[in-house]
């Protein structure tokens, strides 16, 4: 049904959004080499540009004796994307160095990263947006990296890796007629640098002219302030109606036989406007009246206000078909509505939403049934045979903003909308890792837990345990992942020493957790690597001395007894709790509201108050 298709998107909202998805999207560093770890890759800023030259080329259908395709090459400005950084690289000698924080960077590099944009054809009517890494342009001479023989293509080889973009998928294949196919797409922005222009042309010729053109940016921006617009051709919406409307009518009229449709479109401002003239020939008892052909002409102005694109329908011409009339009225009012869900479809693909993402998604999800009206529409007679039809255009969620804008011209129609970029920000690691300590055992209400109590007056060091435990957090609100955890050096978890292990989770905030006997012994301090997405560190847990001092006894044993006042709360006087700043409130608290407050509280903040 179309031609061509253009998808024109703010230049600036398109790279506001590539920095928050490279925010979005957590990537596991790459393994150290020669000693040395990409530790960080911070992103400062993005840039569209096209201040280079490359060749494309056309596919065309050879012309006279010549058979099959053939190509046009052409050279042209080849569209880019430029991503400022700042890369950090550490030793893992001076990770390991520094454990329990983010290890300072031995090499810190600013640069830029130059990624390619270009469109390719994946399949009939599937077109693949492909982010492909060009260079790491550094202003000055390139770090040295100590060890590293080639310092840059070392730096080049692991943001490679790390940067492994997956083209995007954009599935337009239901805006093709069957049989056709896209013979050229391609990616350009425009010579202002204010719109990225996807287009895609079922147009065979190949033409180098026009592609050029396109290329080198001569291109009619149409966002008019919008943050995104879908385009349509003028000649691709005639054909479309016409076609449609050619349909509606073999379905509606009985008497009456289509020889043709004539569709004539002009556009202006908010508004563009059709003049449909179907050429009927009139049949009886099955025989066509020759010479008897009847023709009317339809006006019809298609214009947005508030979500609904409003179709208005002038058939007073048309009072020779009054008795079909109405009929024909419900198809020309579904005749837009495949226009209606193919303009949203195409932005639907979410190219906006998640640029660096694999998505699909199918055309024309609007346009359902037979009748193709959606839900909502709603067709006014405003006087005899002159209707007003409002379409809901209301986009699925995964459009990411609203439809502001339509416009017309003489040579398209656009859809133009509002686009909301996430506003993630980028954190620092921050770790907060403590030593083995001891721990009081675990108390229960009732009898078990008096003799809790007992047992540990007894044997103080067979009843304690001992538990260390790190947190990592970020200070910014973009995710990280948490990619692998190493034990570097730990004693046996299989159940011979008591240690046991939580190795926290897949995402920060993540804490890592050690437990085991109070009889454990270290010969040198747990260490641990966790590897996460905005940097590695290396964890130590340190033994505390092995000798219990009475000032230990006196806390530990403070913990099991203000666990059994718990089960108690009769036993813990008011003032005492006020005291130690533990139950806010006054005097007149209710036991029950005690046991209330201390359910809020950490047991083993209870000072001892033996």
């Amino acid at each position: 049904m179309t031609s061509t298709i253009e998808l024109q998107i703010s230049a600036k909202k398109f790279t506001d959004q590539v920095l928050q998805t490279l925010l979005a999207t957590p990537r596991p560093l790459p393994d150290p080499y020669l000693g040395m770890q990409l530790q960080r890759v911070r992103y400062r800023g993005a840039s569209l540009r096209r201040d280079v030259i490359a060749s494309y080329q056309l596919a065309h259908v050879n012309a006279g004796h010549d058979q099959g395709p053939g190509y046009n090459e052409i050279h042209a400005r080849q569209t880019q994307l430029a991503v400022d950084v700042t890369v950090e690289i550490t030793a893992e000698a001076n990770i390991a160095a520094q454990p329990n924080r983010l290890a300072t960077p031995d090499v810190t590099i600013d640069g830029t990263l130059v990624f390619d944009l270009e469109v390719k054809q994946s399949s009939i009517g599937v077109l693949a947006l492909e982010t492909k890494f060009r260079d790491l342009e550094v202003g000055i001479a390139f770090p040295s990296i100590a060890g590293v023989v080639d310092p840059k293509r070392w730096a080049m080889d692991k943001l490679k890796s790390l940067l492994n973009l997956k083209p995007l998928k954009l599935d337009l294949s239901d805006t093709l007629a069957k049989g056709l196919q896209f013979w050229n797409q391609g990616i350009a922005l425009d010579a202002t640098g204010t719109a990225l222009v996807i287009r895609a042309e079922v147009v065979n010729d190949g033409n180098p002219y026009r592609w050029t053109d396109f290329y080198n940016g001569a291109i009619q921006e149409r966002l008019d302030g919008a943050d995104w617009a879908v385009v349509a051709l003028s000649q691709d919406l005639r054909l479309m109606i016409q076609t449609q409307i050619w349909g509606r009518l073999t379905q509606a009229l009985g008497q009456y036989r289509v020889r043709d449709v004539n569709v004539q479109y002009s556009g202006h401002g908010d508004r563009a406007s059709f003049t449909i003239t179907p050429y009927l020939n009139v049949w009886e008892n099955g025989v066509e009246v020759l010479g008897d052909v009847v023709s009317a002409s339809f006006g019809i102005s298609v214009g947005y206000e508030a979500g609904k694109v409003v179709v208005e329908i002038d058939a007073s011409a048309a009072d020779d078909l009054a008795d079909g009339i109405r009929a024909v009225i419900a198809g020309l009012v579904a005749a837009f509505v495949p226009l209606v869900g193919w303009l949203a479809a195409i932005v639907l693909n979410e190219v906006l939403g998640v640029l660096l993402d694999e998505v699909s998604h199918t055309i024309a999800e609007i346009a359902s049934g037979v009748d193709g009206l959606p839900d909502g529409t709603t067709v006014e007679e405003i006087e005899r045979f002159k209707y007003r039809a409002r379409i809901p255009f209301t986009p699925p969620s995964a459009l990411p903003g609203a439809i502001t804008t339509f416009s017309a011209d003489a040579e398209a129609v656009a859809v133009g909308g509002t686009w909301s970029v996430m506003n993630l920000s980028p954190g620092d690691l921050q770790v907060t890792a403590s030593r083995f300590g001891r721990n009081a055992p675990f108390v229960s209400c009732g009898l078990l837990g008096d003799s809790t109590l007992k047992a540990f007056d007894d044997d103080p060091a067979g009843s304690i345990s001992m538990h260390a435990e790190a947190e990592l957090t970020s200070t910014g609100t973009a995710p990280v992942s948490v990619d692998k955890v190493i034990p570097v050096r730990m004693p046996a978890t299989d159940g011979s020493t008591g240690l046991t292990f939580v190795p926290g989770d897949s995402a920060l905030p993540s804490k890592l957790q050690l437990d085991g006997p109070g009889s454990l012994q270290l010969a040198e301090p747990v260490v641990v690597e966790v590897r996460t997405s905005i940097g590695v560190v290396r964890l130590k847990f340190d033994q505390i001395s092995t000798v219990i001092t009475l000032q230990e006894l006196k806390r530990l044993r403070s913990q099991i007894a203000a666990n059994l006042a718990y089960c108690d709360a009769e036993e813990l006087p008011i003032g005492w709790l006020k005291k130690h700043g533990l139950i806010p409130g006054g005097s007149d608290l209710t036991p029950e509201e005690i046991k209330a407050k201390l359910l809020e509280e950490t047991v083993t903040t209870i000072p001892a108050f033996i």
